[in-house]
């Protein structure tokens, strides 16, 4: 069920809500794990606490904070996208709760300092912290850049490759994506990158989504379809049908690719996570 709050009410009617002026307008919706937001010219503040309302993610805000004004437009994304992407550049603390099998978010607090913590950040995944006293775990949002963790940056490009391939620590491998991904070359870099979206750690994988995610150039379909199809995290899953869907856009598919995206949209509504079938369906149904 989509729940909704809009800052404007029907045609030629304007709502007064606190903190929100006659040029605002806000609308968060959340239903099955995905959740949309449009927002213009709106608090933070705001914002946040309409995303909790919706998420039952409670948000800690300091004052300064809560009076940033905010353009958003988010379709259909799962929770821990949107958040990270509406925190872009902060940094937080998430603390999680159990929900039958799986964890979900529970509590965001944006007190922690906002500067100095870089290098208390983990490498990789905004949601893969490093873990406090009690039990949460130190975020920090990607910027437009990349991951703010550590970059090898003493290697060539295909020493990095090699690295990413052959280095049997997770982080080191994350090290060799981060020097990938920041490296000043002609050359195209994602299909690099793209390689590590079957590594068999998490983490890796969940850095290598980052990086693509806030990419500019092309992420190659065949890589994207083939963690959309066998990766065992759902989230993951779900993650490479958006980016599928992002190329589409903003590149020129060839009718292969096209016919790949629309074939792992069907195989999604028979996956066994309903977060999957959800954005799979309402992909298809916008066709």
């Amino acid at each position: 069920m989509a729940f909704s709050m809009q800052a404007c009410g029907s045609p030629g009617e304007e709502i007064s809500k606190p903190g929100l002026s006659s040029a605002t307008t806000m609308m968060v919706t959340a239903t099955a794990g995905l959740v949309s937001i449009e927002a213009q010219n709106a608090p933070l503040g705001a914002v946040l606490t309409e995303f909790g309302q919706r998420t039952q993610i409670a948000f800690l805000i300091p004052e300064a904070m809560k009076s940033e004004s905010v353009t958003l437009s988010f379709q259909r994304r799962p929770v821990e996208d949107v958040l990270q992407q509406v925190l872009l550049g902060k940094f937080y603390t998430v603390e999680y709760r159990q929900d039958g099998a799986k964890k979900v978010i529970a509590r965001v607090d944006l007190s922690v300092p906002q500067g100095p913590m870089v290098s208390r950040a983990s490498a990789g995944s905004p949601f893969s912290g490093v873990p406090t006293a009690n039990g949460s775990s130190v975020r920090s949002a990607p910027t437009s850049t990349g991951n703010l963790g550590t970059a090898r940056t003493d290697l060539e490009l295909a020493q990095l490759e090699q690295s990413l391939r052959e280095s049997q620590e997770p982080a080191a491998r994350i090290a060799a994506l981060n020097g990938i991904a920041h490296r000043e070359t002609s050359e195209a870099v994602n299909p690099i990158i793209a390689q590590a979206l079957s590594d068999r750690a998490p983490e890796v994988r969940a850095a290598a989504l980052d990086m693509l995610k806030y990419s500019l150039d092309p992420v190659p379909i065949p890589a994207l379809a083939a963690m959309a199809s066998k990766d065992a995290n759902p989230a993951f899953r779900v993650e490479a049908m958006i980016l599928m869907m992002d190329q589409l856009v903003k590149d020129e598919p060839s009718q292969e690719d096209r016919d790949t995206v629309l074939s792992l949209l069907n195989r999604g509504l028979t996956d066994p996570d309903p977060a999957v079938r959800e954005f799979a369906s309402m992909q298809l149904v916008d066709k």
